[in-house]
């Protein structure tokens, strides 16, 4: 059986490897602007991780607002790059976990379809 809170630190350890893969093979691009942006979303999704512990059981409304950033920064960074879009993962694993059940359920699903969409446009169909 699987400890409730080492679900959370597997999503928080394959953000990690993602991100350092995804600015590794965006930087050997020369994408160097998008790599100072996964920076940034690294910074963001830290700030988030050290609030969650205290935001999501006393106040999920608030914890809404303050992830919302990672997802945007995400969105856009997925949009500039291909390798940031496999960060959907974790992302979609920590809005499920931290939201309430209904509104998890639905930013997993919606942030999978884009997913989806981005990795079509990205292939060039």
């Amino acid at each position: 059986m699987v400890r409730p809170g080492a679900l959370r630190w597997v999503s928080h350890g394959a953000f990690g490897l993602l991100l350092v893969s995804a600015l590794i093979a965006t930087a050997r691009d020369g994408g160097t602007a998008v790599a100072a942006g996964g920076a940034l979303l690294g910074g963001l999704y830290v700030a988030w991780t050290l609030l969650e512990a205290e935001l999501v059981p006393a106040r999920p409304g608030l914890a809404l607002l303050c992830l919302l950033p990672v997802v945007l920064a995400w969105a856009v960074l997925a949009v500039a790059a291909q390798p940031f879009v496999w960060l959907v993962l974790p992302i979609a694993l920590t809005c499920a976990r931290a939201l309430p059940p209904w509104a998890g359920a639905f930013t997993a699903s919606v942030l999978t379809c884009a997913c989806a969409m981005l990795l079509i446009s990205h292939a060039g169909l």
